[in-house]
């Protein structure tokens, strides 16, 4: 069987970067346009008014007034994807303005524009980021305040930077204690999770547990009696007809097969969950014992399988599949349909394997069926086991009688038409 094709690989996408803690990263849908219409909006009123005020009032050319407010003011779109860089932009053209302006009787070192827009970068900067980058801003914010206090002339330092700064550091203050409160109930939802996570596979291990407790105490006991009974019955019992001892041969067989996998079965109830058995799993090369077995139980078996090659080419876990699936198929032709004449085909094409087990009417004549009714159990765990994989399972009775399963499972591959050999 060839190996699957590789994948096909898309070169990667270019894309702006987004920080993690942006508001569209945070935020969707009617917040996220919520957010971005106000921040717009204020991009909008504060960059001309901003310009116009500092060509004006803070005798600044019409060019530079417009390009140091642009890089005050754009920093607002900005914030949406890099809360960080947009707020150290706004901050390095705030220094650049109360460097070079000389305002005119206005508010120093920025005009009411450029206030509301460097307020609006550091609403969002505090709404979204951890306490280390506010704790960052909240040094950076009097550092470049009181270097370009030591920068401009003294005719030039009013007091009303102040009340500026004060209010820039409160508005840090607040936004780092509400970034460390917000970090602890995350702590705290992540510990609880983890306890819950902890207590639920606690429970499960507990039932694991208990379950094995059971069948070894039960199953395992009734199974061991029935092979040595059926081991000792040739010696036990005389004159046996030789056809009733090869009987017997097979049921010990059987018996002792079952309670080797029942053994297998307690050592992964007891494992941890997700670890798998070490014991090696049946695959598609043990269907013909399988379909023995189901003959000595007096059922008709006609097996199609997979040419040898192609059959170990298969993934292991899709092998292990098929087997239970069959496995499961003919026992319940076993204990519904005794001795109705059974046919199991496998087939392999466009890269997915069809296990088709289908059984006619029971007969009239023989033995009663062990069950009139079904649980259902049987074909609910063979439609696990294929949507575990990705495939389709197909089960229920036909029209003139009988029963038929039908399940096919991806495994990859190109296509490869496959005609079983028929053993019977």
């Amino acid at each position: 069987m060839p190996a699957p094709p590789a994948p096909d690989r898309q070169p990667p996408r270019l894309r702006f970067p987004v920080h993690r803690n942006s508001p569209v990263a945070l935020l969707h849908g009617w917040r996220l346009g919520a957010v971005g219409l106000a921040l717009l909006a204020l991009l909008l009123i504060t960059l001309p008014s901003g310009a116009i005020q500092l060509a004006e009032n803070y005798a600044l050319g019409g060019g530079l007034a417009v390009a140091l407010q642009a890089l005050q003011t754009l920093p607002l779109a900005l914030s949406l994807v890099q809360p960080v860089a947009a707020w150290a932009s706004s901050l390095a053209a705030g220094t650049a303005i109360a460097l070079v302006s000389t305002p005119d009787g206005e508010p120093w070192p920025w005009p009411a524009a450029g206030l509301i827009a460097h307020l609006g970068v550091l609403l969002v900067l505090v709404g979204c980021c951890r306490w280390w980058t506010l704790l960052l801003a909240a040094l950076a914010e009097p550092i470049a305040v009181a270097a370009v206090w030591r920068l401009v002339p003294e005719e030039r330092r009013p007091e009303e930077i102040v009340p500026l700064v004060v209010i820039f550091m409160l508005l840090l203050v607040v936004g780092l204690v509400w970034s460390v409160r917000r970090d602890i109930r995350r702590r705290l939802r992540e510990h609880e999770r983890l306890t819950e996570e902890e207590r639920a596979r606690r429970m499960v291990l507990e039932d694991r547990a208990r379950v094995a407790r059971e069948m070894h105490d039960v199953v395992a006991h009734h199974m061991s009696v029935v092979t040595v009974q059926a081991e000792t019955a040739p010696y036990r019992l005389a004159d046996l007809p030789d056809a009733v001892t090869e009987e017997f041969a097979a049921i010990a067989t059987s018996a002792r097969r079952s309670l080797a996998e029942m053994r297998q079965l307690l050592g992964v109830l007891r494992s941890e969950p997700g670890l798998s058995a070490r014991a090696p799993q049946p695959a598609l090369d043990s269907l013909p014992e399988l379909a023995d077995l189901t003959r000595g139980s007096g059922v008709p078996v006609t097996l199609r399988s997979l040419p040898h090659e192609v059959a170990r080419a298969l993934p292991g876990t899709v092998q292990l599949a098929c087997y239970r699936i069959v496995q499961e198929a003919l026992s319940n032709v076993v204990r519904h349909a005794p001795g109705a004449a059974t046919t199991v085909e496998l087939a392999y094409a466009s890269g997915r394997v069809a296990v088709d087990v289908t059984n006619e009417a029971p007969r009239t004549t023989g033995s009663p069926p062990l069950e009139r009714v079904g649980t259902g159990h049987g074909v609910a765990g063979m439609r696990h086991r294929v949507d575990s994989l990705g495939g389709d399972l197909e089960a229920g009775p036909l029209p003139g009688g009988g029963f038929r399963v039908v399940a096919c499972l991806p495994v990859g591959g190109g296509t490869v038409p496959v005609g079983g050999g028929e053993r019977g």
